[in-house]
Protein backbone atom coordinates (compact mmCIF):
# COMPACT_ATOMS: atom_id res chain seq x y z
CA UNK A 1 0.00 0.00 0.00
CA UNK A 2 1.88 3.72 -1.10
CA UNK A 3 1.37 6.19 1.23
CA UNK A 4 -1.07 8.27 -0.82
CA UNK A 5 -3.19 5.09 -0.84
CA UNK A 6 -3.54 4.88 2.91
CA UNK A 7 -3.78 8.84 3.25
CA UNK A 8 -6.60 8.89 1.29
CA UNK A 9 -8.16 5.60 3.30
CA UNK A 10 -8.02 6.94 6.18
CA UNK A 11 -9.02 10.45 5.37
CA UNK A 12 -12.37 8.91 3.58
CA UNK A 13 -14.44 8.90 7.16
CA UNK A 14 -13.29 12.03 8.23
CA UNK A 15 -14.53 13.52 4.91
CA UNK A 16 -17.79 11.72 5.24
CA UNK A 17 -18.42 13.33 8.55
CA UNK A 18 -17.57 16.83 7.17
CA UNK A 19 -20.22 16.58 4.26
CA UNK A 20 -22.93 15.77 6.95
CA UNK A 21 -21.58 18.65 9.31
CA UNK A 22 -21.90 20.77 6.39
CA UNK A 23 -25.18 19.39 4.95
CA UNK A 24 -26.87 20.21 8.43
CA UNK A 25 -25.26 23.78 7.92
CA UNK A 26 -26.96 23.96 4.22
CA UNK A 27 -30.36 23.26 5.68
CA UNK A 28 -29.66 25.11 8.45
CA UNK A 29 -28.37 28.75 7.53
CA UNK A 30 -28.08 31.08 4.33
CA UNK A 31 -23.97 29.72 2.80
CA UNK A 32 -24.89 31.39 -0.52
CA UNK A 33 -21.85 34.09 0.23
CA UNK A 34 -19.81 30.51 0.83
CA UNK A 35 -21.16 28.61 -2.46
CA UNK A 36 -17.55 28.77 -4.24
CA UNK A 37 -15.75 26.69 -0.98
CA UNK A 38 -18.89 24.55 -0.53
CA UNK A 39 -18.32 23.28 -4.58
CA UNK A 40 -14.55 23.61 -4.06
CA UNK A 41 -15.03 21.59 -1.03
CA UNK A 42 -17.69 18.95 -2.92
CA UNK A 43 -14.93 18.64 -5.64
CA UNK A 44 -11.97 17.75 -2.88
CA UNK A 45 -14.67 14.83 -1.45
CA UNK A 46 -15.41 13.55 -5.19
CA UNK A 47 -11.57 13.44 -5.76
CA UNK A 48 -10.82 11.45 -2.98
CA UNK A 49 -13.97 8.85 -3.45
CA UNK A 50 -12.53 8.94 -6.97
CA UNK A 51 -9.03 7.99 -5.97
CA UNK A 52 -9.96 5.54 -3.25
CA UNK A 53 -12.15 3.79 -6.42
CA UNK A 54 -9.52 4.16 -8.31
CA UNK A 55 -7.02 2.00 -6.30
CA UNK A 56 -9.49 -0.35 -5.41
CA UNK A 57 -9.74 -0.94 -8.79
CA UNK A 58 -6.30 -1.65 -9.09
CA UNK A 59 -6.56 -4.18 -6.50
CA UNK A 60 -9.19 -6.29 -8.32
CA UNK A 61 -8.20 -8.76 -10.80
CA UNK A 62 -11.52 -8.31 -12.64
CA UNK A 63 -13.43 -5.47 -13.87
CA UNK A 64 -16.64 -7.56 -13.38
CA UNK A 65 -15.63 -8.39 -10.27
CA UNK A 66 -14.68 -4.72 -9.01
CA UNK A 67 -18.37 -3.26 -10.12
CA UNK A 68 -20.09 -6.21 -8.84
CA UNK A 69 -18.43 -5.47 -5.05
CA UNK A 70 -17.82 -1.49 -5.80
CA UNK A 71 -20.89 -0.63 -7.31
CA UNK A 72 -21.93 1.76 -4.53
CA UNK A 73 -18.79 3.88 -4.51
CA UNK A 74 -19.26 4.13 -7.91
CA UNK A 75 -22.60 5.58 -7.86
CA UNK A 76 -21.30 7.68 -4.73
CA UNK A 77 -18.63 9.04 -6.87
CA UNK A 78 -20.67 10.36 -9.50
CA UNK A 79 -20.67 13.88 -8.81
CA UNK A 80 -25.01 13.67 -9.09
CA UNK A 81 -25.54 17.70 -7.76
CA UNK A 82 -23.98 19.18 -10.80
CA UNK A 83 -26.18 17.45 -12.62
CA UNK A 84 -29.19 18.74 -11.03
CA UNK A 85 -28.47 22.19 -11.02
CA UNK A 86 -28.66 22.65 -14.88
CA UNK A 87 -32.84 22.64 -14.07
CA UNK A 88 -32.11 25.69 -12.00
CA UNK A 89 -30.70 27.27 -14.56
CA UNK A 90 -33.72 27.97 -16.95
CA UNK A 91 -35.82 28.25 -13.67
CA UNK A 92 -33.50 31.74 -12.96
CA UNK A 93 -34.30 32.44 -16.86
CA UNK A 94 -38.21 32.58 -16.13
CA UNK A 95 -37.12 34.70 -13.36
CA UNK A 96 -35.85 37.09 -14.92
CA UNK A 97 -38.26 37.37 -17.77
CA UNK A 98 -40.88 37.60 -14.81
CA UNK A 99 -38.28 40.84 -14.19
CA UNK A 100 -38.19 42.13 -17.13
CA UNK A 101 -42.56 41.95 -17.71
CA UNK A 102 -42.35 44.30 -14.08
CA UNK A 103 -40.09 46.66 -16.20
CA UNK A 104 -42.31 46.27 -19.13
CA UNK A 105 -45.37 47.22 -17.24
CA UNK A 106 -43.17 50.34 -16.08
CA UNK A 107 -42.41 51.57 -19.47
CA UNK A 108 -45.37 50.49 -21.02
CA UNK A 109 -47.31 53.58 -20.52
CA UNK A 110 -44.46 55.75 -21.57
CA UNK A 111 -44.46 54.25 -24.86
CA UNK A 112 -48.13 55.55 -25.31
CA UNK A 113 -47.36 59.14 -24.24
CA UNK A 114 -44.60 58.82 -26.77
CA UNK A 115 -47.16 57.73 -29.82
CA UNK A 116 -48.18 54.15 -29.40
CA UNK A 117 -44.91 52.42 -28.81
CA UNK A 118 -44.43 51.72 -32.38
CA UNK A 119 -41.72 54.69 -32.87
CA UNK A 120 -40.08 54.03 -29.94
CA UNK A 121 -37.12 51.46 -30.80
CA UNK A 122 -36.99 48.63 -28.42
CA UNK A 123 -33.52 47.70 -26.43
CA UNK A 124 -32.52 44.24 -27.28
CA UNK A 125 -33.32 43.38 -23.34
CA UNK A 126 -36.84 44.36 -23.60
CA UNK A 127 -37.30 41.84 -26.28
CA UNK A 128 -37.93 39.40 -23.68
CA UNK A 129 -41.28 40.99 -23.41
CA UNK A 130 -42.28 39.10 -25.98
CA UNK A 131 -41.93 35.96 -24.59
CA UNK A 132 -43.19 36.77 -21.00
CA UNK A 133 -46.72 37.76 -23.25
CA UNK A 134 -46.49 34.32 -24.78
CA UNK A 135 -46.11 32.67 -22.04
CA UNK A 136 -49.38 34.38 -20.02
CA UNK A 137 -51.01 33.66 -23.17
CA UNK A 138 -50.17 29.46 -21.94
CA UNK A 139 -51.14 29.66 -18.64
CA UNK A 140 -54.25 31.30 -19.31
CA UNK A 141 -55.14 29.04 -21.93
CA UNK A 142 -54.27 26.37 -19.92
CA UNK A 143 -56.55 28.00 -16.67
CA UNK A 144 -59.53 28.63 -18.77
CA UNK A 145 -59.17 24.60 -19.79
CA UNK A 146 -59.15 23.40 -16.60
CA UNK A 147 -62.20 25.25 -15.45
CA UNK A 148 -64.08 23.68 -18.69
CA UNK A 149 -63.04 20.34 -17.58
CA UNK A 150 -64.04 21.12 -13.44
CA UNK A 151 -67.17 22.59 -15.35
CA UNK A 152 -67.30 19.26 -16.69
CA UNK A 153 -66.64 17.14 -13.96
CA UNK A 154 -69.77 18.73 -11.64
CA UNK A 155 -72.07 18.35 -14.23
Amino acid sequence: MIPLERFVEKSIPFLLVAIVVMLIFEFAADLAPFQAYIDAFDFLVILFFALDLYFKRTHCNSWTYFVKNYWLEILATIPFFWIFRIPAQPSEALRVVGEAGEIGRVLHPVAEVEGGGRLIKIPGELQVLKLEHSLKAVRLAKAKGLRKKKKKARA
